[in-house]
């Protein structure tokens, strides 16, 4: 199956069926589709062809969607990336997917983006905007002129999209996603949680969709089951809830950061959302506080929790996760997972109860081929066909998996390891803290100490009142943490992982500020 056939099949089946609904109103898929073909039209007009990379940066929208599946139509490459990124971060990406062709909303991208080292000066710019500068292309333009035909063959095997990782331990990536992998990806998701093609979809588009999640499981998979897509291109408490209460949405999927917003102070007087029946969440563990609201908001909807990566799918998917301990991950049925020793091999599989690294068999559909112009990256990754995330796990007797997070995240403190996560969770679970991350920072005797960095929806929230619920917790001694940062916000990348370098970085420029002064 590729990408072209599933919107075609969904507009030969479902013509009238809504497909796409912003402020601007609702396309039927039937509408849909023609919009798709007059895009993919004027892109080929403009010299964009098979196996061409088309940088997209662009707010979640139908624009967006429809620039996306008209590249899949042509049988081109979508490059999609945050544009939230600086010029240089930007530029680092059109350049690395040698892209022909950028499109994106008005004023993403600064002219500064073009004149950087390695930029082509030939390269094709599209914008959703009405204010054309010189150079620039209108997207409603292209599609009046665009024919709308049928261009070329698109297989299984072609290249879809290139998803630049989140970048949290290095130089981004291009993650190279074929239409079998993504085929693969939504029929794997079915598979193990549902939704069908008759449950009437309707998904709310608040992950981004130059995020795995947001195009694939959300976007992709929505079309594949001839549902109803609602992008959202701000994410905020009241936008969030007045979409989905207005439109009744029924699936929603997103990181613990995105129901934080969603659901954060709300009384116990807030209105169910009880058209939403399928819920999940990932990408980091879920404070359990934010858990249990969810579960309060959410009455009717199964709450599903996953474990994935951009290059792998998803491994591991619980579903209605509330019946399984907290925090505890479900092999799916379509991957194969050992854990094994730090760095070992691959029949180095350790005990029950016994902590190691997470490895994923190469060998499905779903994951990938490889990393965009650099194959060495993923061969400094697989051993013997197996994929070595550096994620640290344990298995309980009952089959249940856990993450405790990166293995090259520990803090060793007085010889002692901790792992960032459970410190987090633990501090997660006090009421007036809304995030926290968790890092060692250096220390003259101990090597390292814990050290958490803390964003409180209490301003009078102090160190002593934090430490007193680290003692009453769960958490050894040695794990408690011994400085305590309060900061207004935690960096996060947009799957909603904490950037730890930027979090130490942020350390060391506080402790050069305090030499200064002394």
């Amino acid at each position: 199956m590729d990408l072209r056939r599933m919107v075609l099949f969904g507009a030969e089946r479902h013509p009238d069926r809504v497909a796409m609904v912003d402020e601007r109103g609702a396309l039927t898929y039937e509408q849909w589709a023609n919009r798709i073909l007059a895009v993919a039209g004027g892109l080929a007009e403009l010299g964009v062809g098979h196996g061409d990379r088309v940088g997209m940066g662009m707010r979640n929208s139908v624009d967006a969607a429809t620039v996306f599946f008209a590249t899949q139509v042509l049988g081109a490459v979508a490059a999609p990336f945050n544009f939230r990124l600086k010029p240089a971060g930007i530029a680092q990406v059109l350049t690395d997917a040698e892209a022909m062709a950028i499109v994106c909303d008005e004023g993403v991208v600064p002219d500064s983006v073009f004149s950087a080292d390695g930029m082509s000066d030939q390269m094709l710019r599209i914008t959703t905007g009405t204010n054309l500068a010189p150079g620039w292309t209108s997207l409603d333009d292209l599609a009046a002129t665009g024919d709308p035909i049928l261009r070329g063959v698109v297989t299984g095997d072609d290249l879809s999209t290139i998803l630049y990782t989140s970048g949290t331990t290095g130089r981004p990536k291009g993650v190279a996603v074929t239409h079998r992998n993504t085929h693969a990806r939504i029929t794997s998701y079915i598979g193990n949680a549902g939704p069908r093609i008759d449950d009437e979809l309707r998904a709310l588009g608040a992950a981004p969709i130059y995020h795995t999640v947001g195009l694939h499981w959300v976007l992709c998979q929505t079309v594949y089951l001839n549902g109803s897509y609602y992008p959202l291109a701000e994410v905020d408490q009241n936008a969030l809830l007045q979409r989905i209460r207005s439109a009744e949405l029924t699936y929603l999927f997103g990181s613990p950061t995105l129901f934080h917003i969603m659901l954060s102070g709300r009384g116990p007087g807030f209105e169910y959302l009880s058209s939403v029946d399928h819920v999940t969440f990932g990408s980091a563990p879920m404070p359990a506080p934010v858990l249990e609201e969810m579960l309060r908001c959410f009455p009717n909807a199964s709450i599903n929790e996953v474990y994935g990566t951009t290059e792998l799918s998803i491994p591991f998917l619980t579903r209605d996760c509330t019946r399984y301990p907290a925090g505890a991950l479900r092999p799916t049925a379509d991957q194969r997972v050992r854990i094994v020793a730090p760095g070992g091999e691959p029949s180095a599989v350790v005990a029950a109860e016994t902590p190691g690294e997470l490895i994923v068999d190469m060998n499905t559909e779903a994951t990938v081929a490889g990393y965009w112009n650099a194959p060495e990256k993923l061969a400094e990754k697989v051993r013997d066909g197996w994929f070595y995330t550096g994620d640290a796990f344990r298995r309980d007797e009952a089959g249940n998996y856990f993450i405790s997070g990166r293995l090259d995240d520990i803090i060793i403190t007085g010889a002692e390891n901790v792992q960032p996560a459970e410190v987090e969770q633990v501090l997660l679970e006090h009421p007036a803290i809304t995030d926290v991350a968790v890092v060692g920072t250096p220390h003259g005797r101990w090597g390292e100490v814990v050290t958490a960095f803390i964003a409180t929806s209490d301003p009078d929230l102090d160190e002593q009142a934090v430490d007193s619920h680290c003692r009453l917790s769960v958490l050894a001694d040695f794990k408690r943490p011994r400085r305590l940062v309060f900061v207004d916000q935690i960096p996060r990348n947009p799957s909603g992982k904490i950037v730890r370098t930027e979090v130490r970085a942020l350390y060391s420029t506080m402790e050069t500020a305090a030499a200064e002064t002394t």
